[in-house]
């Protein structure tokens, strides 16, 4: 693990990580994050959606997600992926609204954005 590396795992892990800390829009970096935390014993969890609006069903399945690991990576789809996805008039509430209501979930979720229409891009 670099020494950048090893910032931005404590940065991640502090009880007082805020959305910059917590948001990681490059996915090279977020697989290298994802594998340190790894290689320190954390279980990940990973979880993607459109969160559109964000409602208390999401809040429980966050949740449950959490529950099966020790943090949670939640992938937001960019705007342009839920209209594929969900028609023209969505999403409801623009993506960086939605990161803005994720970033007051608890501490052990950190989010990504996903252009991709599935998670296999971060094996």
């Amino acid at each position: 693990m670099s020494k950048i590396g090893r910032v931005k795992i404590k940065n991640i892990l502090s009880p007082g990580a805020n959305l910059k800390d917590r948001f990681i829009p490059d996915l090279n970096e977020l697989k290298q994050v994802i594998g340190d935390l790894k290689c320190m014993g954390y279980r990940i969890v990973l979880t993607q959606g459109v969160y559109d609006p964000l409602h208390e069903g999401h809040a429980r399945y966050l949740e449950k997600a959490l529950s099966y690991g020790d943090i949670l990576v939640v992938g937001v789809d960019s705007d342009e992926l839920t209209r594929l996805r969900k028609g023209p008039n969505r999403p409801v509430v623009p993506q960086k609204e939605r990161l803005q209501i994720l970033k007051k979930t608890k501490k052990e979720i950190y989010i990504y954005s996903v252009r991709h229409s599935s998670p296999s891009h971060l094996a």
